[in-house]
């Protein structure tokens, strides 16, 4: 019969003190996440996740978007988290993979109570901040500069008339080959502009058509040229335009148009919206144009007439 002797009392003593020093160690000066120089980075594959959903894949090969993402992730610190899985339980993260020559490292980013980490599977997580974050989540969503449409009242509206693509109590939103606008009801003006021309998005026929779709609230509206894997988000609130994957608004606000033949008799239907909003009131919401210019161009609504291109408010 063998006989196990117990370790000395000295020995389990000395053992968790190496321990301890060793986690205060790590916590005092904690370690960086290895990453490799940019140069032999060939390129890198960065795809969003939320709910579980992914967001769609864009594959980064400029070397100045490479280091950025790069330099970013840097700055990240070893925490005494540990990784045992393939992906992070967030339900909202951003999946970062660098292709080497030989090899693929993946890495996860995600915040967590306000913290923001970078997750390398089975290998460690790392401490990161925001601003970093920030910097490779633009690099994933580019940013552009939205600017203004240039407009006359004596321009003509498209064949196909313009298009009515929100209606509420407060604003309307509509589109056009000659741009998107959004207009306050209660301040009787234009608010939000967006030249679509730059974007590819002007065209209203034929195989590159710009799909628009605005959210339940009218915050967000998705750009989309049919012939394109990409579209564009336009938040209205901040005036910020982005370029992204496509993929379609889950609950957008077209579930809550009617056909214009509802409203208007259908003889005289060339000056007219395609579409109709009918509100909880009985009233129904609509766009019109007179002789198709802007000049004459207003929404309609139960009784009332709202002048869209007024020069003279």
């Amino acid at each position: 019969m063998l006989n196990y002797k117990k370790p000395s009392f000295w020995i389990v003593s000395v053992a968790v003190v190496v321990v301890i020093v060793a986690s205060v160690y790590l916590l005092t000066n904690p370690q960086s996440i290895s990453l490799p120089d940019v140069d032999v980075v060939q390129s890198i594959e960065m795809e969003q996740f939320n709910e579980g959903s992914s967001l769609g894949i864009v594959t980064i090969t400029d070397r100045e978007d490479i280091d950025i993402v790069l330099s970013n992730l840097s700055g990240a610190k070893k925490t005494m988290r540990i990784s045992t899985n393939d992906y992070p339980t967030q339900n909202n993260y951003l999946v970062v993979r660098l292709t080497l020559e030989k090899e693929r490292r993946t890495l996860c980013l995600y915040s967590d109570g306000g913290s923001y980490y970078v997750e390398e599977p089975y290998v460690g997580v790392y401490k990161s901040n925001r601003d970093a974050s920030v910097a490779i989540y633009k690099v994933y969503t580019v940013t552009l500069e939205p600017t203004s449409p240039e407009w006359s009242p004596e321009q003509i509206v498209g064949v196909d008339m313009a298009e009515l693509d929100f209606a509420s109590d407060d604003i309307v939103i509509f589109h056009d080959y000659f741009g998107l606008f959004v207009y306050n009801l209660n301040s009787l003006k234009i608010i939000r502009s967006l030249d679509l021309k730059p974007l590819n998005c002007h065209q209203t026929q034929g195989d590159n058509y710009c799909d628009v779709s605005v959210s339940m609230d009218g915050n967000t509206v998705q750009l989309h040229p049919m012939s394109s894997k990409n579209m564009y988000v336009y938040k209205v609130s901040s005036h910020i335009l982005q370029e992204t994957i496509y993929k379609p608004m889950a609950d957008s606000f077209r579930s809550q148009f009617v056909p214009i033949e509802e409203v208007i008799d259908s003889t005289i239907l060339g000056n007219y919206s395609h579409n109709a909003v009918r509100f909880g009131t009985g009233e129904y919401g609509y766009l019109h144009t007179y002789d198709g210019t802007l000049g004459t161009l207003s929404y309609v609504r139960g009784d009332m007439m709202f002048s869209l291109f007024d020069i003279n408010e």
